[in-house]
């Protein structure tokens, strides 16, 4: 659900699925992408161009930032 879209910012909130709900790897070039969890827990899958993968459980009240290609080239993928 888009929330708020201007040229400097967007807000979507998504909402996964339990158990199997997810949101397919990818990477954003120019933009970053914060993740702050309303309810429930997440896991956010992150990899570098050097092949450094992290994942970070999420649950309400954390925050994470993946920045773009052009500072941290980050593919990043969230499931619950």
């Amino acid at each position: 659900m888009l929330i708020h879209s201007s040229e400097e910012v967007k807000w979507t909130v998504i909402r996964l699925e339990r158990n199997g709900g997810e949101v397919p790897t990818h990477l954003h070039n120019q933009v970053w992408e914060c993740f702050v969890p309303l309810q429930g827990r997440a896991v956010i899958e992150t990899k570098t161009e050097d092949g450094k993968e992290d994942d970070f459980d999420m649950e309400h009240g954390s925050f994470l930032s993946v920045g773009p290609r052009s500072s941290s080239s980050q593919e990043h993928e969230c499931f619950r």
